[in-house]
């Protein structure tokens, strides 16, 4: 496996490109000011995470096999994601399965390779995001968009949380961080006030994909434009590229924990991945969340008292 570093503007497009699908999915089921609110907490955390992760606690191997099992984890939900804006019988199983395999293969020769997939995918997304958000904002009623927090889900913090994924690979000094984060805060904000402006939060919070629906709902010029279809393209992508980022994370934790078994460890970590997707035991996002919380402010405890 490849070490060498990631450039600053492949990790910046990557990590953009990864977070704005799954934030998609879930800010679509909560109020735009919860949202913001998030998302800002948890790119403080993650700047100061980011600070943290060359602490000797950060680099111990105890602590790397945690972060490697929440990783592993937090795949399995993420991947999960990505069926809502597919219709099938079997595509809750087929296509996470479908795109574990294809981000750890991506991950297996190194992060260096899979960010330079993630930056060549990323103008694609923000094409797509651009458009679906032009579309949502020229139907949204005003009267829709809640001035008060209403509803938060949960699962947001997981969402704003995967950039610590990135504190484990080999990357340059000078990558911008808190640039990428605010930026995704932006993007998934104006999702979710297209959302509630389009559905309204009382709909989207009952309904089971809500972005889907709202895509489906779209006219961007007065026609009957299929959004729906790019809409399930840009989140596969984009899920696509969070999990790459995740398998490269894992990749880089097991060649520090086991070098010389890393490549078995690998398989054994897609595997159960993947077993738990098709199993349906995929973790709970809620619970993902709250998991993340208390590993990364315990990382961050313990290296500031060691």
């Amino acid at each position: 496996m490849s070490n060498r570093s990631v450039s600053s503007k492949a990790l910046f497009a990557w990590l953009c490109c990864g977070m704005i699908g799954p934030g998609a999915v879930v800010a679509a089921k909560s109020d735009w000011i919860s949202v913001l609110a998030v998302g800002l907490v948890c790119s403080f955390l993650c700047v100061m995470i980011h600070s943290f992760s060359d602490s000797r606690v950060w680099q111990s191997k105890v602590y790397t096999a945690v972060l490697i099992f929440w990783q592993v984890a937090a795949a399995a939900t993420v991947a999960g994601w990505a069926a809502q804006c597919w219709t099938g019988s079997y595509a809750d199983k087929v296509v996470p399965a479908v795109l574990l395999v294809l981000a750890a293969y991506s991950a297996r020769n190194g992060a260096n390779q899979a960010a330079r997939v993630g930056a060549v995918m990323f103008p694609l997304c923000a094409l797509i995001f651009a458009v679906v958000i032009a579309a949502g904002v020229s139907g949204l009623k005003a009267e829709r968009i809640p001035l008060r927090t209403a509803h938060l889900a949960p699962e947001l913090l997981l969402v704003f949380l995967l950039p610590v994924s990135a504190t484990m690979l080999p990357r340059e000094r000078t990558f911008g961080m808190v640039k990428a984060l605010l930026s995704v805060t932006v993007t998934v904000v104006l999702i979710s006030l297209c959302v509630t402006g389009v559905l309204s939060l009382a709909v989207a919070v009952t309904e089971k994909a809500p972005f889907y629906e709202f895509a489906r709902s779209l006219s961007l010029f007065g026609g009957v434009e299929r959004f729906e279809s790019v809409a399930a393209v840009g989140v596969t992508l984009s899920i696509y590229c969070i999990l790459s980022m995740l398998f490269s994370g894992i990749a880089q934790g097991l060649n520090r924990v086991v070098p010389e078994k890393h490549q078995w460890g690998m398989g054994v970590a897609l595997a159960g991945a993947v077993s738990a997707t098709v199993l349906g035991i995929k973790p709970d996002g809620v619970y993902m969340s709250i998991l993340a919380v208390v590993i990364f402010l315990g990382g961050m405890a313990a290296a500031m008292y060691r």
